[in-house]
């Protein structure tokens, strides 16, 4: 699989003149994380909550789990998670539309 977020974090902006105005080094430095390792510790995270409430619903229509509690917590989970992860994906393009609409 390809990395689609190799873009971010992985340049420098440069202002006018050339001075740069962000260093992905510099931004990792000020807390030990940059934007990119948060954002896929995200999406990682989405990812896993999905697969144990598929794995949890599986289970239960093959009668391996009785407790129908725990599948719809499960599944409560992953779609709540997978929805914060759509609410932030529409605030980081409505961010990006509004910076490239900007004038210079």
């Amino acid at each position: 699989m390809t990395d689609s977020l190799g873009a971010i974090g992985g340049g420098q902006l440069h202002g006018p003149g050339g001075v740069g105005l962000l260093s992905s080094q510099k931004a990792a430095d000020a807390d030990g994380t940059d934007f990119r390792q948060v954002l896929m510790e995200c999406i990682n995270e989405v990812n896993r909550l999905q697969s144990q409430a598929s794995q949890a619903t599986e289970q239960l229509t093959t009668g391996q789990v009785s407790n129908a509690d725990e599948v719809l917590s499960a599944v409560r989970k992953a779609d709540i998670a997978f929805s914060l992860l759509m609410q932030i994906h529409n605030q980081l393009l409505d961010a990006y539309a509004e910076v490239r609409d900007m004038r210079l």
